[in-house]
């Protein structure tokens, strides 16, 4: 029942989106655009539509990473960070897991890149090789890191292709 609610406010939120004003010139001659969202706006919609589940279809609660705890949790340097949002299972029961990172600059995009590509493939690992829960493994097959310009995102979770659509 929560998956479909969940669902169902993922859906209007999207209709609302598409519904909303496509721009309009303020008084200092810029366009307002209703698509652009931020970082914890985007993870937000992601979190509603695609929920934490394990291989028999129990939910968990997912846990924001905050500023403080980039560093320890994902080993990415704050400085390099300019917004971002991320999502993790807390009890690590499985693998799921999604963010998005505006970096300072294309460097700075690029060392997030490679930690999340590392953090995600030693993850594959444990969860696949050393037999932790094998059942979640499907999750990490179309998995991603992407960067477009200076913004990163990444999902390991049970719809990565939406994850991918929502994120960008």
């Amino acid at each position: 029942m929560k998956k479909k609610i969940a669902a169902l406010l993922a859906a209007v939120a999207l209709c609302a989106s598409f519904t909303g004003c496509k721009g309009e010139s303020g008084k200092s001659g810029s366009v307002v655009e209703s698509s652009s969202k931020t970082a914890a706006e985007k993870a937000e919609a992601l979190k509603a539509a695609v929920p934490f589940v394990d291989a028999d279809n129990n939910e968990f609660e997912s846990r924001s990473v905050t500023e403080d705890q980039l560093k320890d949790t994902l080993g990415i340097d704050s400085a390099d960070v300019t917004e971002f949002a991320v999502y993790i299972c807390p009890a690590g029961a499985i693998p799921d897991e999604f963010g998005i990172f505006v970096a300072k600059d294309t460097d700075a995009a690029k060392r997030i890149e490679s930690t999340l590509t590392k953090r995600k493939d030693q993850r594959y690992d444990s969860f696949i090789k050393e037999g932790y829960k094998p059942k979640e493994a499907s999750k990490f097959e179309d998995s991603f890191v992407e960067t477009n310009g200076n913004t990163v995102i990444y999902a390991v979770c049970g719809d990565n292709s939406k994850a991918k659509e929502l994120l960008k």
